[in-house]
C-alpha cells in the first residue's frame, strides 16, 4: 500500500480530496453549487424513484484508494478496478450480498443491550439495479443522497459521477436526458469509513462521543426534472414578508419569469408528518410576478413579498407559510416549486437574547440521532421523538454534534421547537484546525446551511462542540470568524452563529465567545458530592457574566449519565440531584436578572457510543418508552426556570 498512499492520496493537504461545493455570484446573488450543478433545495415536491430497499453490498479488506485521494483519472480507474465488475457482468456480482439501504453497515447490537453496533470503519460497495418509470425517460434527473458516511464515490452505468466527503449532509448528482438507460440501470456507490482519529484534516477527526455509523445511512432516490427548471425558492424572513429568491436552471427559454405566491397553512399542521410544504399548504394570500435574469443555463429572480396579516414563528406558536415558485413562459407553467417557511428574527435586545423582538428563554434537551437502525430513520421516527421531547417540556432542541436528518428541522418547524444545527466539529484542536484549513468544516457548514435555509425553527448555527481550551484559543476563533464571516458577507440569514466550549477550555474569559451571538458552553461544574455542582456552576455564571456583559450565556450541555450500566439505581439518584443542583445554579442567576438565553439537557434519549456501551445520559432510555426518574424532574426544572426568567426580567 505504500506506493499506492504516494500514489492516490492519504497525506497532507497537497493531497486531500477536492471540495465538491461552490459558491457563485450570478448577477449579484449567491448561487450555491456542488459538483458543478446548482445545489438543489432538497424539498419533497417532485416525482421521485425511491431507491429504498434491497441493494446488495460487499466488503473490501485491502482499499486501492485512499479515502482523501484527490480523483484524478489514475485513481478513478483504480477504483473501477476494485469494483472488478462491469456493467453486464452477472447479476448479482462475485462476492456481494444482501443488503438494506439506507442503513448501517455496522451490524447492530440487539435493541437495548449494552454492546455498541460493530465498528466499520473501511470500504463498501453497494449495488442496486434500477428501471425508471416511463415519465423518467428522455428527461433530465437528479439522483440524491441524504447522507452517506464518509466519502463516497457514485458510478452509474459504469461512469463515474463523481465524489462527495462529509457524512452528515446531502449530496446529489445532475444527470443528462441520455444518462439513464430504459431498463437495468446499475448504480454502483463506494463508501470509505476512516477510522476516527486517523486523518486530523477530515471531520469530525477525533474519536467522538456517538457511534460512526458507517454505510448509505439516508434516502436514496432519482428525481425527475423538467427541462427548465427551479432548483431553489429560498425564503428569507424581513419584518413582515420574504425576501424571496428562485435560482433556476436547464434550457431557460428567453421571456421566461416566475410567478410568487405565498400560502396560507392547513389548521392541522403541526401533526403531519409528510414533510412535503404541498402536504400543509392552503389558500394563496398574496402573489407577485418577477423576471428572470438569465446567464447561461442559470436564471435567478428576487422579489419581496408582503404577508397580510402576518403571523410570527415561535415554539408558543409556531405559525407557518407556504412559498411556492412557478417558472412561466406565457401562459404555461414550465416548472412549480414549494417550500416551508415562517416569519421571525432571532438576535439580542438589551443584552438578552429576541425572538422577533421579544426577550427569550429556551428550555431545551440533546437529540442524538441514534435507534434501531442508528442514524438510519423514518419521518414517523422522528415526529416520534420530537412529541416525546415536547413531553419533555421543551421548546428547545440541540440536534446532535452534527446536522440530523433534513426531516427534523420541517417537522421541528411545524410541532414548536426551536432548533441548533451544528457542524460535526467535535474537540478539535490547534492540529486538526490547521489540518482542515476550512476545507471541510466550511464545506459541511455550507452544505447544512444552504440546506436548511428556509426553515423557521433553525436559530443557530453551531459551528464547533468542547474544541480545545488552548488560551488564547487562536486557532478556534480563526474557524468560527471563518465561517460566520462566510456566512455574514456571502448568504446571510439572520440566524445567531454560536459555539458550545467547555467551561475549563480555557474558561469564563474564553476570547473565542466575543466572536459568537451569544456565548455557548457545556457546563459540567462537578458533582454535589464536592459541592461543585451548584456552586461551580453559578460561580461560573457570574465569571461569564462579567467578562461578557454585552451578551447573554447558554448552557449548551448539562447533564450525567444515569448509570455505568441499566439498572443502577443509585445512579439514576445521582443523575437527578445534578439535574437538580445546576438547575437550581440557573434558577437563582436568572431571577436576579442574569443573562441567560437557555438550557439543554443532554440528552433526551441514551444513544450509543464509539465505545463499548450506551451513553445513558437520556431522561428517556434508547427505547423511548422508559422514563427514568430525570424526566419527572426536568418537567419540573423547566417550569421553575421559566418563571425565574419572567421574574428576573426588567420592565421593556
Amino acid at each position: 500500500m505504500g506506493l499506492l498512499k504516494r500514489l492516490f492520496g492519504g497525506g497532507g493537504a497537497a493531497t486531500r480530496l477536492e471540495p465538491t461545493f461552490d459558491i457563485k455570484d450570478v448577477r449579484g446573488v449567491a448561487v450555491p453549487y456542488q459538483g458543478g450543478a446548482v445545489f438543489p433545495s432538497f424539498e419533497v415536491t417532485r416525482p421521485r424513484l425511491d431507491l429504498a430497499g434491497g441493494w446488495w453490498g460487499r466488503r473490501v479488506d485491502r482499499p486501492r484508494v485512499e479515502a482523501g485521494a484527490p480523483r484524478t483519472d489514475a485513481v478513478k480507474r483504480e477504483l473501477a478496478i476494485e469494483e472488478g465488475t462491469r456493467t453486464g457482468a452477472p447479476w448479482p456480482a462475485p462476492g456481494y450480498r444482501p443488503r438494506i439501504v439506507p442503513g448501517p453497515e455496522n451490524r447492530m447490537c440487539e435493541p437495548g443491550s449494552e454492546a455498541s453496533p460493530e465498528r466499520f470503519e473501511g470500504v463498501a460497495w453497494y449495488a442496486r439495479r434500477f428501471d425508471p418509470p416511463p415519465g423518467f425517460r428522455g428527461a433530465p434527473a437528479r439522483l440524491v443522497f441524504l447522507g452517506v458516511n464518509c466519502v463516497a464515490d457514485v458510478f452509474l452505468n459504469g461512469e463515474y459521477l463523481g465524489w462527495h466527503e462529509g457524512g452528515y449532509t446531502p449530496f446529489s448528482f445532475l444527470l443528462p436526458p441520455d444518462r439513464l438507460l430504459e431498463r437495468d440501470n446499475d448504480l454502483r456507490v463506494r463508501v470509505h469509513n476512516p477510522p476516527w482519529g486517523s486523518d486530523p484534516a477530515t471531520v469530525p477527526a477525533v474519536v467522538a462521543d456517538w457511534c460512526n455509523y458507517a454505510g448509505i445511512l439516508h434516502e436514496v432516490y432519482l428525481e425527475s426534472l423538467p427541462p427548465a427548471r427551479i432548483d431553489r425558492l429560498d425564503a428569507i424572513p424581513d419584518g413582515d414578508g420574504f425576501d424571496l429568491t428562485v435560482v433556476a436552471s436547464g434550457d431557460l427559454p428567453p421571456g421566461a419569469r416566475v410567478r410568487l405566491a405565498l400560502h396560507a397553512v392547513r389548521a392541522d399542521a403541526g401533526g403531519v408528518a409528510d414533510p412535503s410544504a404541498e402536504a400543509i399548504r392552503g389558500p394563496e394570500v398574496a402573489s407577485k410576478e418577477a423576471g428572470l435574469t438569465a446567464v447561461g443555463d442559470v436564471g435567478v429572480a428576487t422579489e419581496r413579498l408582503a404577508a397580510p396579516s402576518p403571523a410570527y414563528w415561535s415554539p408558543e406558536a409556531p405559525a407557518l407559510v407556504v412559498a411556492r415558485a412557478d417558472l412561466l413562459l406565457g401562459d404555461r407553467v414550465l416548472d412549480t416549486v414549494s417550500v416551508q417557511t415562517g416569519l421571525r428574527t432571532v438576535g439580542l435586545r438589551d443584552g438578552r437574547l429576541a425572538l422577533t423582538g421579544k426577550p427569550t428563554f429556551l428550555c431545551g434537551v440533546a437529540r442524538h440521532e441514534d435507534g434501531p437502525r442508528g442514524r438510519t430513520v423514518t419521518a414517523d421516527e422522528v415526529a416520534r421523538d420530537l412529541a416525546l421531547v415536547k413531553g419533555l417540556g421543551a421548546d428547545f432542541l440541540r440536534a446532535g454534534h452534527y446536522p440530523n436528518h433534513p426531516v427534523t428541522a420541517i417537522l421541528a418547524d411545524r410541532v414548536g421547537l426551536a432548533v441548533a444545527a451544528e457542524i460535526p466539529v467535535w474537540r478539535h484542536g490547534p492540529k486538526e484546525f490547521e489540518a482542515d484549513g476550512g476545507r471541510l468544516a466550511l464545506q459541511t457548514w455550507r452544505e447544512m446551511t444552504w440546506r436548511d435555509r428556509n426553515r423557521p425553527s433553525v436559530l443557530f448555527w453551531s459551528v464547533c462542540n468542547e474544541c480545545a481550551g488552548e488560551d488564547p484559543p487562536a486557532a478556534r476563533t480563526a474557524h468560527i470568524v471563518r465561517l460566520r464571516d462566510d456566512l455574514r458577507t456571502r448568504y446571510d440569514d439572520g440566524r445567531m452563529v454560536i459555539q458550545s466550549a467547555a467551561v475549563d477550555g480555557p474558561g469564563a474569559h474564553d476570547a473565542s465567545q466575543r466572536e459568537c451571538g451569544l456565548a455557548g458552553w457545556t457546563f459540567d461544574c462537578g458533582t454535589p458530592q464536592d459541592g461543585a455542582c451548584r456552586d461551580g456552576t453559578a460561580a461560573f455564571l457570574r465569571a461569564a457574566a462579567e467578562a461578557l456583559p454585552d451578551r447573554p450565556v447558554m448552557a449548551t450541555a448539562f447533564g450525567l449519565r444515569s448509570s455505568p450500566a441499566t439498572g443502577h439505581p443509585e445512579w439514576e439518584g445521582l443523575q437527578v440531584e445534578v439535574l437538580r443542583e445546576t438547575a437550581a445554579a440557573y434558577e437563582e442567576f436568572l431571577g436576579g436578572g442574569g443573562r441567560l438565553a437557555g438550557v439543554v439537557w443532554s440528552a433526551a434519549f441514551d444513544w450509543h457510543r464509539h465505545v463499548p456501551g450506551l451513553r445513558n445520559m437520556g431522561a428517556i432510555g434508547m427505547d423511548r418508552e422508559t422514563e427514568k426518574p430525570a424526566a419527572a424532574e426536568l418537567r419540573a426544572a423547566f417550569d421553575r426556570l421559566r418563571a425565574a426568567f419572567r421574574h428576573g426580567l426588567p420592565p421593556f
